[in-house]
């Protein structure tokens, strides 16, 4: 059947990840024109609202909504939504906490986020601009989520950011 909601997690660290990432957005439109898309992640972070003038997206959310997006599947009824929150004041910390993890048994590895942000600048990278400065998850919001991990079951906890050795 075909879906109401097509969610695409969009990268664009390169200009060929960017390009899929368009090339995404108008397969989607094409095997559902009635089915609303919304676009996430880093490439919907650095178009903004721009690419709802061709009426290809319905919901645009930066990289820090992107974790609730479910808030915001309700508002679509009405028109297209974009919520993008801009990076602000330098911090040293962020706060996530990801509660989507299967708990029936069928999984063995679970990533646990904690850092965000890049602060070097690559002449070849956007991810400074879109993630903003580096910043940590505080260890103990990183030991409640492990420990939440190992009493579903998972046997491994992969730690992942950005720039984990920061």
């Amino acid at each position: 059947s075909k879906a109401d909601l097509t969610i695409i997690n969009s990268c664009t660290v390169t200009s060929s990840a960017a390009s899929k990432t368009r090339s995404e957005i108008t397969a989607a439109k094409k095997a559902n024109p009635e089915g609303k898309v919304a676009l996430v992640g880093c490439y919907a972070q650095e178009v903004k609202g721009k690419i709802l003038d061709k009426k290809q997206v319905d919901l645009i959310l930066g990289n820090q909504e992107k974790y609730v997006i479910a808030e915001y599947i309700p508002l679509l009824k009405n028109e297209p939504v974009v919520s993008i929150k801009q990076n602000g004041p330098k911090s040293t910390t962020y706060t996530f906490m990801d509660d989507s993890y299967p708990a029936d048994g069928t999984r063995t590895r679970a990533n646990l986020k904690i850092q965000e942000g890049c602060d070097y600048y690559c002449s070849y990278c956007i991810i400074p601009y879109l993630r903003g400065n580096v910043r940590s998850r505080k260890y103990q919001s990183c030991l409640q989520e492990a420990q939440k991990l190992d009493e579903i079951g998972y046997k491994e906890i992969v730690l992942t950011g950005v720039n984990t050795g920061r």
